[in-house]
């Protein structure tokens, strides 16, 4: 159960406080439940984090902000742009402000670290910036063509 200090720390974290009603497809949904978990944004959001985590955790830390800006990124430039959303009560919503969404990303690539293998910082292998986009690139590749077997799958059964 959610209690109001969440509700108001959630409430600071957006960028104004006027309340949404409706997210779209592609948002990103900050919050609990198992409706978030199917929100087809937020499956997006886990491909993204889930491809990027292994990069993440063997980056230098001075790095690591910029492959949580490329997620961030990726979310904002899908057409309609997804917004990053905090779900405040019952399907209300607030956007919340690049710096406090990038945060989150970030935590989102560090969590299970102690399950990843990662190695020492001797021992990690150096990974470029252009390495990160082209994975990048390549999940969205990959995320693009789904979607279109989806649609075209969808055509048939009409």
């Amino acid at each position: 159960m959610e209690t109001s200090d969440d509700t108001a720390l959630r409430r600071s974290e957006a960028t104004e406080t006027r309340t949404l009603s409706t997210a779209n497809d592609e948002d990103v949904i900050y919050g609990r439940g198992n409706h978030l978990k199917n929100h087809p944004g937020n499956q997006h959001y886990r491909i993204l984090i889930k491809a990027l985590k292994d990069y993440y955790l063997q980056f230098p830390k001075d790095k690591k902000k910029k492959i949580g800006k490329l997620v961030y990124d990726s979310i904002k430039g899908q057409c309609p742009p997804g917004r990053f959303l905090a779900e405040i009560q019952g399907r209300q919503y607030v956007e919340l402000r690049f710096e406090d969404a990038l945060r989150k990303i970030s935590q989102c690539l560090r969590e299970n670290k102690a399950k990843a293998k990662v190695a020492s910082p001797r021992h990690r292998k150096k990974i470029s910036d252009h390495d990160v986009y082209e994975k990048l690139e390549e999940m969205q590749v990959r995320l693009q063509e789904k979607q279109n077997k989806t649609v075209d799958f969808k055509l048939y059964l009409t």
